[in-house]
């Protein structure tokens, strides 16, 4: 996959579209994008993507503490690796569960998908 830089047009898919996207891809029912700030989610994501990227049964489902969280985005960083994805996860923003942060590593993920 060609590099996404923040011009692109995958980061200017807005909020709706990607909640609609996700709910859609994964049977979900999130209602923020700050909601994916578990990790779980792109774990999802990157397993419809690139099947045996990474071992699901390692994602803590209901994670709320950062701890979990943290551990659900090593498991993330092990897959991105294992199907040579480049992209830095910026981890100690993803879990302050921002609305921006999310938004962006979210809609990058969307572009991933798309693109595989």
């Amino acid at each position: 996959m060609k590099s996404v830089g923040m011009m692109d047009r995958a980061y200017f898919v807005g909020r709706r579209e990607i909640l609609e996207w996700l709910n859609a891809t994964l049977e979900t029912d999130l209602q923020r994008v700050e909601d994916t700030c578990t990790g779980a989610v792109a774990c999802q994501i990157l397993d419809r993507a690139v099947p045996g990227a990474l071992s699901m049964s390692k994602v803590h489902w209901t994670a709320r503490h950062e701890h979990e969280m943290l551990a659900n985005y090593k498991v993330l960083q092990e897959g991105f690796a294992r199907a040579r994805v480049t992209k830095p996860v910026p981890v100690a923003r993803l879990v302050r569960g921002k609305y921006q942060d999310n938004l962006e590593f979210m809609q990058w993920l969307k572009a991933f998908s798309d693109a595989h």
